[in-house]
């Protein structure tokens, strides 16, 4: 103005060089972390090239291992990758894949705001990789029923059947997804907090050398594992399976990153900064989040000020020195979150307990307002950043919108903040909050939506079960524990599913037994199933000796007697599980020849012989379905026998075959009758020589698959009778196209020993040359074992 007036004219001259902000910003940019940051981009175009790697970022909490790796996002999504990211809260270990869930949970909603046509060929991919077994991973991933529409009911199979295809299908689905033209960057946080699903998962991922254009990146407290946390064992077994593994350990910001930043948000040179500097760094230790809110607090207690004679920032360094400003950051964020207002501060408790992300929408269910009351509660600490919501549409303006209010998504700006605000709840109050969370949550609940909050709710409510003051509420509590339970074994998680029914053991009243019988039934045959998929078995012989010795009857005994003989089995205590099965059918009513020999085995033949007499063996496809609750019981034990009979060579394993095929032609029909007559067909065709016949009872256990629910016992009945029978009668070439179809339908199911020995003898029976030799070296090979270890090479 002075030249205007003076000149006439203003000098040319550059513009904001001599403006000072009054605002205390602090930028939003990294220091000292460009060796990191090349290292995360380096990774990246290694993985384009076709590989698969896991880049593990350690430190302390607060010292920027989630904002380093955040700072690659935009990068990579410009050169067409995928980034997702979950993260894992140390108030929620017990919900099986928590963050792996939330990662892919975001990409489906990223997929779903592709065009028409990009979401049809994600969807088309997506099917192709999943086949049958959608259902598997939309019970883990929900917004994937949004992606690929509604599945079909998956198949039951047992325990680690349910395991395998589920491992499977998650491979599938992430070589389904994992491209060169768009790879993936699975960013997960907080890894130290894991559960077990989720680290088995991680290893599986890794080590399948398949995978391709795949980045999982890592962040984890590396202060808080030791060489026997699960995380460092798991880490462990993945190197020395082969995964690639990189590392990056982030340290505490130097004096110099430290003075960069300070100078930068205060517009002054790092000369005058640098005695404040070295203050702020004697507090904080460089930790990145602390300094953030260190100067936070100083600008707060007006220790940090503008000055607008000067146009500076200003400070006394003798009086910061002075005033009383806590070195632990837990203790700034809680003195920062008690300075608001209380209905603020009760609305941050409640949100800590439900986890590091919350909803809108359930705080307002818990806190017993409306989302918008909540949101207007939560205004001071958002300003203070204390919590940030997770999509930006969700900002200042949904205060119009009561709807979209609830439905918004927020998350605590970090751990600290969220472990300050939980810390706040007076400890003799914690088991009460999280008490009456979970009941408020519960009764808000649709049935139909329950299974799907049921983690949620039954996390809540366990910690403060023992403050439930009446049996029957208690009880209440034990099934939505077999819900969580049941919902996590589904998803083969458990471990998880162990801590849940054990929960609900605790719970149980002393006279259980009498009072709630069958509750206390299922609970404990619950328990004593994942124990044994756990390999707890110390923890599953005390559920099976607690059945045995208050169940009323066999029958309510035969699901735990099960479950032992398949433990012994796997412990290879081979003589005592088939000891434990025969003492079993015994009490059911079946007896075996005290000698086993080859009179009394043809003995038993004739028997079956005689139950023939008059029938055609294609007839037994109309028997009626076996109804016998004992019968069917008898059938189960001989079965799970089957195995440790033939692995000790046991004399008595043809009479358990014939034992079943007796019992279907006397009682009728069930899905194990397929196992019964297609070996009765092997023993037919290998010793007796009575080829037609033993075809005959092959074809009719092929039959039957189509009628019962086998699809656990498929692939097992396909091998037996294309490797065993089918050949008598057909040429050899012929059993090729067969054994590959059964090798992926035992794939699929989870069935890898049966679908392994089907892609086993697919080679060797594909080099014969003709029905001559096959027959000769079958029936040589066959016989010579039947002979010798009677039957043994049902199981090969």
């Amino acid at each position: 103005m002075h030249q205007l007036q003076s000149n006439g004219k203003i000098d040319v001259f550059a513009l904001a060089s001599q403006d000072v902000s009054d605002r205390f910003i602090i930028p939003q940019k990294l220091y000292g972390r460009e060796p990191e940051l090349e290292t995360l981009l380096a990774a990246f175009d290694h993985i384009t090239n076709g590989t698969t790697e896991l880049m593990l970022v350690a430190g302390y909490s607060g010292v920027g291992k989630s904002a380093l790796v955040n700072e690659v996002h935009k990068p990579i999504t410009a050169k067409r990758g995928n980034f997702i990211t979950g993260k894992y809260d140390q108030y929620q270990r017990n919900i099986p894949y928590y963050a792996i869930s939330q990662a892919f949970n975001d990409l489906c909603n990223q997929l779903l705001t592709e065009s028409e046509s990009v979401l049809k060929q994600w969807q088309e991919k997506i099917l192709v990789a999943v086949g049958n077994n959608g259902q598997v991973l939309i019970d883990v991933i929900a917004n994937l029923k949004l992606v690929i529409g509604e599945q079909p009911p998956v198949a039951q199979v047992g325990g680690q059947e349910a395991q395998n295809r589920f491992n499977l299908v998650f491979q599938n689905f992430i070589k389904a997804i994992c491209q060169a033209e768009h790879p993936l960057v699975l960013f997960v946080d907080d890894l130290q907090w894991a559960d077990s699903a989720s680290l088995k998962l991680l290893k599986i991922i890794l080590s399948d050398r398949s995978i391709q254009n795949l980045l999982i990146v890592a962040a984890y407290r590396d202060n808080e594992v030791d060489f026997i946390h699960p995380l460092a064992m798991t880490l462990d077994e993945i190197e020395k399976e082969g995964g690639y593994v990189s590392k990056i350990h982030l340290g505490n910001l130097t004096l110099k990153d430290v003075n960069a930043l300070i100078a930068e948000a205060l517009g002054c040179s790092t000369i005058f900064s640098q005695a404040l500097t070295n203050l702020v760094c004697q507090k904080t230790q460089g930790n990145a989040f602390f300094i953030t809110e260190f100067l936070k607090s100083l600008y707060t207690d007006m220790l940090l000020s503008f000055d607008y004679t000067k146009k500076q920032w200003c400070w006394d360094l003798e009086q910061i020195q002075a005033k009383d400003i806590t070195d632990n950051v837990v203790e700034l964020m809680t003195k920062k979150i008690v300075n608001l207002a209380e209905e603020t501060q009760k609305n941050l408790q409640l949100a800590a307990c439900i986890g590091n992300n919350f909803d809108l929408s359930t705080l307002a269910i818990i806190s017993q307002q409306s989302a918008k009351q909540v949101l207007e509660h939560l205004l001071p600490a958002l300003k203070e950043g204390l919590i940030i919501p997770v999509n930006n549409q969700y900002h200042l303006r949904i205060l119009k919108d009561e709807k979209k209010a609830s439905e918004a998504i927020w998350k605590f700006q970090h751990d600290r903040v969220q472990q300050a605000a939980y810390y706040l709840i007076p400890e003799a109050q914690k088991k009460a909050t999280h008490l009456k969370i979970g009941r408020l949550v519960l009764s808000n609940t649709s049935a139909a939506e329950q299974e799907e909050k049921i983690f949620e709710i039954v996390n809540q409510l366990n910690i403060g079960a023992e403050l439930i003051d009446t049996q029957s509420k208690q009880n209440e509590l034990i099934k939505l524990n077999l819900l969580a339970g049941a919902k996590a074994k589904a998803s083969a998680a458990y471990e998880a599913a162990l801590g849940y029914f054990l929960m609900g053991s605790k719970l149980l009243a002393v006279d259980c037994w009498q009072t709630n019988y069958d509750l206390t039934l299922t609970l404990f045959e619950s328990a004593a199933e994942v124990a044994l998929m756990c390999s707890d078995f110390a923890q599953m012989n005390k559920c099976v000796e607690e059945v045995l010795q208050h169940a009323k009857t066999l029958l309510d005994k035969l699901k735990v007697y099960d479950i032992k003989i398949t433990a012994l089995t796997l412990e290879s205590k081979l003589q005592e599980a088939l000891a434990t099965g025969l003492e079993v059918l015994q009490a059911l009513g079946i007896h075996f020849p005290s000698t086993l020999s080859q009179l009394e085995l043809s003995k038993v033949l004739q028997q079956t012989a005689v139950h023939l007499a008059g029938r055609e063996v294609e007839d037994l496809i109309n028997l009626p379905e076996m109804q016998s609750v004992q019968q069917l019981a008898a059938m189960q034990i001989i079965s799970s026998i089957m195995s440790p009979a033939f692995r000790v060579g046991h004399k008595i394993l043809p009479f358990l075959i014939l034992e079943m095929v007796n019992l279907s032609l006397k009682h009728g029909n069930t899905a194990l009758s397929t196992l019964g007559y297609v070996m009765y067909g092997l023993i037919l065709c290998g010793t007796s020589e009575e080829i037609p016949l033993g075809y005959q009872f092959g074809q009719l256990a092929l039959s039957l698959l189509e009628l019962y629910d086998t699809q656990y016992i498929e692939c097992h009945i396909n091998f037996v009778f294309n490797v065993s029978i089918y050949h008598w009668q057909q040429p050899v070439q012929k059993t090729i196209k067969p054994l590959k179809e059964a090798y992926q339908i035992g794939r699929d199911r989870g069935d890898i020993q049966f679908s392994g020995l089907c892609a086993f003898y697919d080679s060797p029976l594909l080099s014969l040359s003709g029905r001559a030799i096959a027959r000769s070296l079958m029936r040589q090979s066959i016989q010579a074992i039947l002979l010798e270890k009677n039957l043994s090479c049902i199981y090969y």
